[in-house]
């Protein structure tokens, strides 16, 4: 599930339409890319599907709340949409501001190292799910400060060395 399958034009909510066949399995797996101009709190990130569309869903988020539906968050990132857009133009190893047209609605600067390490630590964002996985979408070719080619792998920087927020991830859990 996707945070673009909140609710269908006719005003119900997609999870009804699937209630038994996740009551069923009991198990749910969906995914949700904040971006900090919409969805950052206190220097963090907050799980905008849960936030935009899973609360229109009361045997959804009571089945999740009481265990007897199980989550996995299969991709978590920073929303591709606002990273490009024009006013923003960011990556995932930028910093997104804090002022300007594109800043982060809670006054901090934010980066994807401490906004993910701050989901996965949190568990008011997680609602019991768990696995939370990193997925990138905008993965190089990056230049660096001095228009040298970055390498394609997103896990390692130009040297090869992790990245700092793949080696935090890593080892995180859950």
């Amino acid at each position: 599930m996707s945070e673009i399958f909140g609710l269908l034009d006719n005003g119900n909510n997609f999870y009804d339409y699937l209630e038994g066949m996740i009551s069923t399995y009991g198990l749910m797996t969906y995914h949700t890319y904040p971006a900090p101009n919409y969805d950052a709190a206190n220097g963090g990130v907050t799980n905008n599907s849960w936030n935009k569309e899973f609360s229109g869903s009361t045997w959804l988020t009571q089945g999740i709340n009481n265990g007897t539906i199980r989550t996995m968050i299969t991709e978590f990132g920073w929303n591709p949409g606002q990273m490009g857009l024009s006013i923003c133009n960011l990556n995932e190893y930028s910093q997104w501001p804090n002022t300007g047209a594109c800043a982060a609605n809670d006054g901090y600067v934010h980066t994807f190292e401490n906004d993910i390490n701050s989901f996965i630590t949190s568990p008011g964002q997680l609602h019991g799910a768990n696995v939370v996985a990193v997925w990138i979408e905008r993965g190089g070719p990056y230049k660096d400060g001095n228009g040298n080619r970055l390498p394609d792998a997103d896990g390692l920087d130009y040297y090869g060395n992790t990245r700092p927020w793949f080696h935090n991830y890593q080892f995180s859990s859950p």
